[in-house]
Parts: structure tokens; sequence; C-alpha cells
């Protein structure tokens, strides 16, 4: 990297959204497991119910995704990212409000399921929108490496802590955790005071026709909508897996809330080494290839998740190894993806470019959710673990078909 990009993220606008970035991060990667455990240790879920809120959580992103993009490229987008985090902070602390009072129910978690992550969706698509601006369309890629690499590190930290916070505190106070740390994070963006480089929208917004804009953006660019595909296919999976991985784990192979957010750490770990060898890996083999052979290795990882069986140590062995490969894989994949989609769109519709994609990856989440709770309570909790590897290198297979101008960057 050069001095230029070097003294662009050393920046204290940068670092106060990087902090804020971390923050937020930290506070979901104790939240988000937080309200799955309550959903199964306090009101003992069931397949069905744990597959529904995964799909409420999907569905709502799925809605969100189709305005957020208008609103990102229509107003500022800092302020944006301040009232999704007050937001986030607000409902989450609805939980352990109402568990308190005995009132905890899957109803209410399914609430939460629709406000926190419809809010996540215009966070990171204004989130995203809003760093070219902040650091400059030559330090992406190197904005995005440590902002990822600072948010394994929350993982890390963040998913060792749920488990033992659930443990002993209990997943609804885990869960206040995490709207405390939103408030942080708006704290630190707030006060970032770099101007911000606004859209250049010239006509009253029209939703459909908006968002009927950023759609054509992606399909007349065959680089976009075959790197969309491949991302909905892989967000497929990783809904089936959602709906069925904390049953499985907790329920097949009896493992302790403690140690799952253990074992969940160590895909932290993978994340923030993948995160800062992510512009190394993408130089040394092209754009293309590297996001051939991430995929195809994030599907090698999800296939030791239905290997785990038997002995204690065993199952352990399996667990960590898909953390440490299928995390760091996929970390390089989002790394570089989104770095060359924020570098090949324009500022006036990069928030409804980003919002695309976005509502395709959580339309494939949702049905994937369903899907994946539907085969595990009729052919068990192993089987929809099978197919979410398969479909995973499905989707690496896709990513063959990317042109071959995407080796030399937009």
């Amino acid at each position: 990297m050069s001095p230029a990009r070097d003294r662009e993220l050393g920046d204290l606008n940068f670092v106060r959204l990087w902090v804020g970035e971390t923050i937020s991060e930290l506070g979901s990667a104790i939240g988000g497991p937080a309200i799955r455990f309550a959903a199964v240790i306090v009101l003992s879920a069931t397949p069905f119910e744990m597959g529904l809120l995964s799909a409420t959580v999907v569905f709502s992103g799925l809605v969100m995704s189709l305005v957020a993009g208008v609103l990102t490229d229509r107003l500022e987008r800092r302020p944006l990212i301040i009232v999704c985090d007050v937001g986030r902070a607000v409902i989450l602390l609805s939980i352990p409000l109402a568990a308190l009072g005995g009132a905890l129910s899957m109803p209410q978690l399914y609430v939460v399921g629709l406000v926190v992550p419809a809010l996540d969706v215009l966070f990171r698509v204004a989130y995203g929108a809003y760093l070219p601006s902040l650091v400059g369309k030559e330090a992406i890629v190197g904005a995005n490496s440590r902002l990822t690499a600072s948010a394994a590190v929350a993982e890390v930290v963040g998913f060792a802590a749920a488990g033992w916070l659930v443990q002993f505190l209990t997943a609804p106070l885990a869960v206040a955790i995490d709207a405390i740390s939103f408030l942080g994070s708006a704290l630190a963006i707030w006060g970032i005071s770099k101007p911000e480089l606004l859209p250049r929208a010239t006509e009253p917004a029209r939703l459909l026709d908006d968002i009927a804009a950023g759609a054509r953006f992606i399909t007349s660019d065959r680089r976009l909508l075959v790197l969309a595909a491949s991302s909905a296919a892989q967000m497929f999976c990783d809904g089936m897996l959602g709906a069925v991985y904390l049953l499985f784990v907790m329920n097949t192979l009896g493992f302790a809330a403690g140690t799952l957010g253990m074992i969940l750490a160590v895909g932290g770990i993978g994340s923030f080494f993948a995160a800062l060898k992510a512009r190394e890996v993408a130089e040394r083999l092209g754009l293309t290839r590297s996001m051939v052979v991430t995929v195809t290795l994030a599907a090698a990882g999800l296939a030791l998740i239905p290997m785990a069986q038997g002995s204690a140590s065993y199952a352990i062995a399996m667990l960590v190894a898909h953390q440490l490969i299928t995390d760091g894989a996929v970390t390089i994949f989002v790394v570089t993806s989104r770095s060359f989609v924020q570098s090949m769109t324009p500022n006036e519709v990069i928030g409804r470019v980003t919002a695309g994609l976005v509502c395709a990856n959580q339309f494939a989440a949702l049905i994937g959710s369903i899907v994946g709770g539907a085969i595990g309570a009729v052919l068990g909790l192993r089987a929809p673990l099978i197919f979410a590897a398969a479909g995973t290198l499905l989707a690496a297979v896709t990513l063959k078909a990317i042109p071959p101008l995407t080796e030399s960057g937009p």
C-alpha cells in the first residue's frame, strides 16, 4: 500500500468509523448467538420455531434491502448509520426487560427478528456506500481489510464471551450488552467530521424506478450478475446451516453454551489472519481465481460439520476445523468481492447496487432457512448440513463464469 493510502487510512475520521464498526461487531458477536440461545435454552424452541426465527430475520432484511439503497442514495449516509445504531440498541433492550418481567416469548423474538435485521441491512448498505467517500477508492481494499480484521477480533472475543455470558448471566443479559455496544458505535461515528460526498440525486425519488435502476446496473454487467448468483447460492446454504446448526451442536452433539461459544470464537481467528492476507491473496491468484479458491475451501470446511459425531474430542476437532477453514475463506471472498463492487460502481448508484446484491442474498437465505428447517425436521439435522456444503461447492463453480476482465481489476 502506498504512503498516501496509509495516510488516508490513518486519518482520525476513518479511525472513528473503524472504532465504531468494531464496537458494533463485538456486541453483535455476543447478541446474535445470545438471541438464539434464549430461544433454545429459555423458551425450548423446536426445530420449526428455530427455522421460523431464522426466516423472520432474513425476511426482514429482504424487505429493507428493497428500500435501503434508495434511502442511501438520497440521504446523508452518516446520520443513517447513527440512527440504525440507536434503533438497534432500543429494540434489543426489550429482551432483557421482558425476561426480567417473566414475559419473554417466541413472538417477541420474532418481532426483534423483524426490526433489528432491517436496521442491520440499512446500516450495512449506508456504511458500504459511505466508505469510498471517507477513504477514497484507492484505499478501499486496505480499508475493507482492516475493518474485516478488527471485526474478526471482535468475533473471537464476542463469541468466546457469548457462550459464557449466556451460561453464567443468562441469554437476555447477554443481549443487553449487545444493545449497549450499539450506543458506543453511534457515539464513535457521531465524531466523524469529514464532509460527506453526497449522492447526486437529480430527480424526485420514485421508489420502484430507483430500485429498478440499481437492478439494471447489476444485470447489465456480467461480472456483477455472476457474482450476485454465486453469493446468493452461498447465502441459501448459509440459511440452511443457520436454521439447524445450534440445534445440531447442542442437542445432537450435546455441547453446553460455553463450549459452543469457544468453538464459534475460533472462526474469528481464521477470519483475522485471512483479512490481513486478503489483498496479498487477490494479487497473487487474481481476483476471479481467489474467489473460486476461497469459496471451494469454504465448502470443504462446511463438509466437516456433519462429520462431527462420536467422542467429544473428535466432534470438537471437526467443528473447530470448520470454523478455521470456512470463516477464513469466506473472509477473503467478502473483502475482495466487496472492494470490487465499491470500486466499479458510481457514487450516485452505489447504495442501490449494494442493496440489490443484499436483497438477492437475503431472499436466498430466507428460502434456505425455510428449506433447512423443513429438511432438518423430516430427514434429521445432518441432512441440511450436507446439502449446505454441496451447494457452496456449486457456488464456487458458478464464479468461474466471471469474465477474465476481473483479473486485472475493475
